[in-house]
């Protein structure tokens, strides 16, 4: 049996945090995601993705990646639902650190039972101490609460007042789309024209609702075609029975009148 490749599986860690091999790891990570947390989020980050894409804009979107901002303190990491940046460097798609070039523009938390107040305040006061993207959004589908800050040099400043419930949005300066609270639990992204983003999976669920109503109409045109098929054979077939019926009534009147005159011979 040869001996294996040197490289043929390397399980080295990469140790020092400034290398780009390092993995940074959050306190969110410990975190458990429920389905509709992670449905909420998906929809915005599809939104907002798909709009910079129609832009061609080389801003990137991710979630849930680690956001470093001191290189030296490995706990001094976050990893927000959602982020936006400017282009990262080669290679640099793992985590975001700050200094490298690629600046952070806009960061957004969405709340749970378990880290509401922490997402809504504390987080933000941690965001405002390190990360500092231009933007924080926070959002809280339980109460459908959607709140805007920016940060001004100093902190996070709100932009308006907090809205809450269905019909509530807010409109980011920074990336130059808003966010509407479309249904229970549901932020969805609003483009410069104040039309809802369509994402793709979004649009895939249309088109197969789509071709499905295209199919209930064909079959119910087959049933109605075929309704009326049968009552036309049925209305043949009792014309016919009508006309042998007069065939067999008018052929008794007609013996019947022979009978009758034969007996008066």
């Amino acid at each position: 049996m040869g001996a294996a490749r040197p490289d043929a599986y390397d399980c080295s860690v990469e140790t020092d945090p400034a290398h780009p091999s390092f993995y940074w790891t959050a306190p969110e990570d410990d975190l458990p995601q429920t389905r509709p947390h992670g449905l909420a989020v998906c929809w915005t980050v599809n939104g907002i993705e798909e709009e910079l894409r129609e832009r061609n804009s080389p801003w990137w979107v991710a979630d849930d990646l680690p956001a470093a901002w001191d290189p030296q303190d490995q706990s001094a990491v976050r990893a927000p639902d959602i982020l936006v940046r400017e282009p990262p460097a080669p290679g640099d798609r793992t985590a975001y650190r700050q200094g490298i070039p690629g600046k952070l523009r806009f960061v957004a938390e969405y709340g749970s039972r378990s880290s509401a107040r922490r997402d809504g305040t504390t987080k933000r006061e941690d965001y405002g101490l390190g990360l500092q993207p231009d933007e924080y959004l926070y959002y809280n589908p339980a109460d459908d609460t959607v709140a805007l800050y920016v940060w001004d040099g100093r902190q996070y400043v709100p932009v308006g007042v907090v809205q809450i419930g269905v019909g509530s949005e807010v409109s980011s300066q920074v990336l130059d789309m808003g966010f509407r609270v479309t249904a229970p639990g549901e932020l969805r992204v609003v483009n410069r024209a104040g039309q809802l983003v369509e994402v793709v999976a979004e649009a895939k669920e249309r088109a197969s609702q789509e071709a499905e109503q295209r199919r209930e109409e064909a079959a119910r045109a087959d049933r109605e075609a075929a309704r009326r098929a049968a009552a036309e054979r049925l209305a043949a077939e009792q014309e016919e029975q009508l006309t042998e019926l007069q065939r067999q009534l008018d052929e008794l009147r007609r013996q019947a009148g022979l009978g009758n005159r034969e007996g008066e011979g």
